[in-house]
């Protein structure tokens, strides 16, 4: 196949994969066109991961073929895929925690490889490249570990169309972000499907809604409805995962008006990279509140945490917890109050 040919269809014909007591993929038939986004959905356990992992060559099928532009392909391994110009971000991002960005990108970049040095530049201006192309902007010299999960998702993203891919599969993407890292990915992946094709795997109904053009659920390791997104509700979508009516569950609990228990004042607190991550925060908790914290990740939500439980310096400012302020005081402490 072509280096840089577009992938304008792609088919798996009834794809068979047992294990030891276990059919996960039960004559299985999808296909996938230009420009669309096909979300995968199904209960835990449907089979989704499987069934990607043997279009990406980790697993062989026991039954049924692949084709790419009307053409069969046979993927022996994951880089028989990438070569083809398959890529997929795994829920669990494939990053090594103490190296920078550009070094991550650097290890599967073989075109900046020589037997005398790496070529980092030609490994920076890739990602700059494709980070002015889709939106997906970095910083190449951040470590991994400084990154929040939000912005390590957004890594893999570039990491994978750095090394060529034109057809993307995304597995379980939303499942560590909050809810405006969410909106900010749907609306990237949108824009991104005018140039590429994506599979989207999820049981998160309304971003289904959201993204996908078409639909395919998975129960038990078989196709059991395909159609438009559009035409169904998430209701239906949930009903047709599980083969039963869902109710699906409201919050109509009262306002909180208890006693404060955690009240944070003009708390200020510095990220790893120096800034401050928390600018003369004020927050107060109730006795028997439950408060959610949203926001972007990267926005102070961890700082915040370690900073409450004495595992991150404090500039200025104060933590009272039931009136004493336990600010930069140590764990143990914190945990004896």
């Amino acid at each position: 196949m072509e280096p840089q040919k577009k992938i304008t269809s792609l088919r798996m014909e009834h794809i068979t994969k047992r294990f030891p007591g276990v059919l996960a993929s039960d004559d299985i038939t999808l296909s996938v066109g230009e420009g669309e986004v096909l979300a995968l959905v199904g209960e835990n356990g449907a089979g989704k991961t499987t069934l990607m992992n043997i279009l990406m060559g980790l697993y062989q099928p026991d039954e049924g073929r692949i084709l790419i532009n009307g053409e069969e392909v046979h993927f022996k391994s994951p880089n028989d895929a990438f070569a083809a110009g398959l890529g997929m971000v795994h829920q669990q991002y494939m990053l090594v925690p103490n190296m920078t960005v550009l070094e991550n990108i650097a290890l599967g970049y073989k075109q900046a490889w020589s037997p005398i040095k790496l070529d980092l530049t030609m490994v920076r201006d890739r990602i700059t490249e494709i980070s002015k192309k889709y939106g997906l902007f970095v910083d190449p010299d951040a470590y991994i570990w400084q990154l929040s999960v939000g912005e390590q998702q957004r890594v893999e993203l570039v990491k994978t169309l750095c090394l060529g891919a034109r057809f993307l599969i995304l597995d379980e993407p939303t499942s560590a972000l909050t809810p405006q890292e969410t909106d900010e990915l749907i609306v990237l992946l949108k824009r991104m499907s005018s140039e590429l094709s994506i599979i989207f795997i999820s049981h998160k109904l309304q971003e289904v809604k959201d993204l996908s053009s078409k639909i395919s659920i998975l129960r038990h390791g078989a196709i059991v409805f395909e159609g438009n997104t559009d035409e169904h509700s998430p209701s239906d979508i949930a009903a047709l995962m599980t083969g039963h009516e869902v109710d699906l569950p409201q919050n109509d609990a009262e306002a909180c008006n208890g006693t404060p228990v955690l009240d944070i004042r003009s708390l200020n607190v510095k990220s790893d990279r120096g800034f401050l991550a928390l600018k003369d925060l004020n927050l107060t908790i109730r006795g028997g509140e439950i408060v959610g914290l949203a926001g972007v990740s990267g926005n102070g939500q961890r700082e915040l945490a370690e900073a409450i439980n004495g595992l991150r310096k404090v500039e200025n400012g104060e933590i009272l917890f039931f009136g004493e302020n336990i600010a930069n005081k140590s764990p143990y402490h914190i945990i004896e109050a």
